[in-house]
């Protein structure tokens, strides 16, 4: 007689993960998903995303994986979790700089508090991590998952960090890991704070006759390659089913859109005005340059490429989706 799967979806009031939790809930129907967050004011943002309230394999609990570690085992052994899937992270690049103790502490700990978890109960619990490629640090040539780790901001540290973290309990306890690197993901439901659902949300308040302004760091010239949420999901969920199947343990995957999805800041604020037929010169203005500021990421995906992944969504038409929904 097969087990039933419990599978744990921490930050899953987040975006990517309220993404997720909507796809494989009415889709995994043989399987219970228990989805935790601790709905800060980004998460929370997004809770009305989570459309799958009503499904008797669905339960919610509002927790800080960072908080207590003995509730947080109480909670995977009173469910018997026998998958993580960890979406949990606070991302803002920009608030990693003026809190940085705050995200070593949220990002680190909580992590490490699920592996705890993982090591400690009687099972086995395949775990699947959701990173960055921005632990790569800058790169002026594409780089494989071999690539150094060389974060250059404080939230990519404590991704790093992490994902140094997993590989010790890959290496020392042999937990049945995976950790998923991606591009800068864009959709519906991102708050804005993240620069496409910032100039969106900064157009709409012009629309209505406000005179807001789109903040450009610097001279806009720093470049980020865009993935859209529904082929990330399809990246994720590819290689959660070859977990599940026994595969791919111990691997890092990047997951990423094309070369030609690479864009500036400057460039990808012309597109999206565009849509909104607005002249950007008018919407625009120039402020002080981060504390350190990537020109670029360029990640080399052949690897999930080779288990049959592809991005389906150029940049041009996911903007357009999200235009047109508003």
């Amino acid at each position: 007689m097969t087990m039933k799967e419990h599978v744990l979806i921490t930050g899953g009031a987040g975006f990517l993960g309220s993404h997720f939790v909507n796809h494989v809930v009415p889709k995994y129907p043989q399987m219970d998903f228990l989805v935790i967050d601790k709905l800060n004011y980004a998460s929370g943002f997004n809770t009305h995303l989570i459309k799958v309230g009503g499904y008797s394999n669905y339960e919610f609990i509002e927790f800080d994986l960072s908080k207590d570690f003995d509730k947080l085992l109480e909670i995977v052994e009173s469910h018997h979790i026998t998958q993580v899937i960890n979406f949990a992270a606070e991302s803002c690049v920009d608030k990693s700089f003026k809190d940085p103790i705050f995200f070593t502490m949220n990002n680190i700990l909580s992590t490490q508090y699920l592996l705890e978890c993982c090591r400690l109960v009687e099972w086995e619990i395949k775990f699947l991590h959701i990173s960055t490629d921005e632990v790569y640090g800058e790169q002026e040539n594409t780089v494989d998952e071999k690539g150094i780790l060389n974060p250059t901001n404080p939230y990519a540290a404590t991704k790093a960090s992490c994902d140094l973290i997993i590989q010790s309990y890959i290496y020392s306890y042999k937990l049945p890991i995976s950790i998923i690197r991606s591009n800068n993901v864009y959709g519906l439901g991102q708050y804005p704070e993240k620069i496409i659902p910032m100039v969106i949300d900064v157009l709409n308040k012009r629309l209505k006759g406000g005179d807001d302004k789109i903040p450009i760091h610097g001279d806009g010239h720093y470049k980020r390659t865009y993935l859209y949420i529904s082929d990330f999901l399809k990246g994720v969920e590819l290689i959660w089913g070859k977990q599940m199947g026994g595969e791919c343990f111990g691997q890092v995957y990047n997951i990423c859109g094309d070369d030609d999805y690479e864009i500036s800041n400057l460039e990808l604020i012309k597109l999206i005005c565009g849509g909104f037929d607005m002249d950007y010169r008018e919407c625009i203005e120039f402020v002080d340059d981060r504390n350190y500021n990537d020109s670029r990421y360029l990640l080399n995906c052949d690897k999930i490429k080779q288990l049959g992944w592809e991005p389906k969504i150029g940049l041009k038409l996911g903007l357009s989706k999200i235009i047109q929904s508003i």
